[in-house]
């Protein structure tokens, strides 16, 4: 699956490459398995709908690029739901 680039400022960020995982699937934390399948004795959980999206990001993005990446990630987040929501 292909998505345009965001009209953000990417340089803000950093020149550097990066790398994004699409159509992957990982265990995750344990809460989020909890609420996907359910703990096994009365808690359903809400089924294979249930979604997550983890972003990792290192120390230097978060305490020197906050901003631009807040607005980087906003981007995403409208765009997806401009893309797959009603």
């Amino acid at each position: 699956m292909a998505f345009r680039v965001c009209p953000c400022p990417r340089e803000k960020l950093l020149s550097a490459e990066t790398c994004v995982l699409l159509d992957r699937c990982f265990i995750g934390d344990p809460s989020e398995v909890f609420h996907r399948w359910g703990d096994g004795r009365g808690y359903t959980g809400y089924g294979p709908n249930f979604n997550t999206v983890q972003i990792e990001t290192s120390s230097t993005l978060r305490k020197e690029y906050r901003e631009a990446v807040i607005e980087f990630l906003s981007c995403l987040v409208r765009e997806f739901s401009s893309t797959f929501l009603p």
